[in-house]
């Protein structure tokens, strides 16, 4: 039986930082990931915030920058608001996804593809994998919304979600490169719709709802018809999964494992945003280990934990969200000089100076509007 430092379970983006920070710190690191290839079947949007891009440093190649977001009210009113020196990323996130992975290999990590985790054991101070004839120091479950890993161990998982759903699209003319937001409780009730121009020409047009509801994305097609020409559009992809909403998980450890990511629960409750999250909680889960494998009286979870994002405003303003916005009351406040400033504050996460908020357009029809 093999014997290593780490096991990491998921190719995700908490799951490749974690086991890259780690290699990288001396670790002998594997990822078992069940899919032949990382970023063979994506079920996240891959819009990426600022801070993430200036962290990973991808090829440009795989990331276009979008400078600014445009908010609509139910009635297709709009307001667009923005950050200068700040940006939203869109990717191409199969491409980024097999990137991380190589650096990953690059920094010493052994993946394990089309190898799925389906049982461990603690034994003698190890955590075993007979399926894999593995034993390691720590395992990190970093496999998702519904972890596999946190279920064997008997950890919380999350019970609260989003469903989302997304069409790639070709062909697709968008007159204004904004990320664009639609608020809908019909459509997407207790979220919203996104669109916008992504990578090698692909635009993104997506929208979630909160389970047990279910998202409307032909209604949401239909609905723009009137904003979009959608005749030589040709949808060329469809994604979609889960997202947690309930807040961090308190019970995300045991001895000897830990779950990372969205299997911990560490996604932004309000805007549904995890990937900022995962990269930071992989990376600190990897630093932690480090130093106890060298200093066994360190407190990994302690160490983690102390530094974990509580999301408590996100939790709140999602409950007033849920049960409080009509769309009567959204189309009522879309104009609002505060309700810009508060969409900046939770949109664009590091302090920036203060935007230039745009006139709200009136004529739904107006998409030409200067920037």
């Amino acid at each position: 039986m093999d014997s290593v430092d780490l096991v990491v379970v998921g190719a995700g983006f908490a799951g490749l930082r974690c086991a890259q920070r780690a290699a990288e710190r001396g670790l002998r690191v594997q990822v078992l990931e069940r899919l032949q290839e990382p970023g063979t079947r994506v079920h996240t949007t891959g819009l990426l915030v600022q801070e993430v891009i200036e962290r990973l440093a991808p090829p440009r190649s795989l990331v276009r920058r979008i400078e600014c977001l445009r908010l609509y009210a139910p009635d297709l009113r709009y307001v667009d608001v923005e950050a200068p020196g700040y940006g939203f990323h869109a990717t191409d996130t199969r491409g980024l996804m097999r990137w991380l992975a190589a650096c990953a290999a690059e920094a010493g990590v052994e993946l394990r593809c089309g190898t799925a985790f389906a049982d461990a054991q603690r034994r003698g101070g190890w955590i075993e994998l007979p399926e894999q004839e593995l034993r390691t120091r720590w395992l990190v479950g970093a496999d998702g919304a519904r972890s596999t890993v946190a279920r064997r161990f008997g950890l919380q998982e999350n019970a609260r979600f989003l469903i989302g759903v997304e069409e790639e699209v070709c062909g697709l003319s968008l007159p204004s490169d904004r990320l664009h937001c639609f608020l809908d409780s019909r459509c997407a009730p207790g979220y919203f719709g996104w669109l916008f121009r992504g990578v090698h020409g692909v635009s993104q047009i997506g929208l979630a709802a909160r389970v047990p509801l279910r998202p409307d994305l032909d209604g949401m097609v239909a609905k723009l018809s009137g904003l979009i020409d959608w005749r030589l559009a040709t949808r060329v992809g469809r994604r979609g999964g889960l997202i947690p909403v309930g807040g961090p998980l308190r019970r995300w450890h045991a001895p000897g494992v830990l779950v990372a990511g969205d299997a911990a629960g560490l996604v932004s409750p309000l805007t549904a945003g995890g990937i900022h999250a995962a990269i930071d909680h992989g990376e600190r889960i990897a630093d932690a280990i480090a130093h106890q494998l060298h200093e066994p009286s360190f407190d990994v979870v302690a160490a983690v934990e102390a530094r974990n994002p509580r999301f408590r405003s996100g939790a709140w303003l999602r409950t007033a969200f849920e049960h409080g916005a009509s769309d009567a009351l959204m189309d009522a406040l879309i104009g609002r000089p505060w309700v810009a400033s508060l969409v900046r504050r939770i949109a664009y996460r590091r302090a920036a100076p203060a935007p230039t908020d745009r006139a709200l357009r009136r004529d739904a029809g107006a998409w030409g509007g200067g920037r």
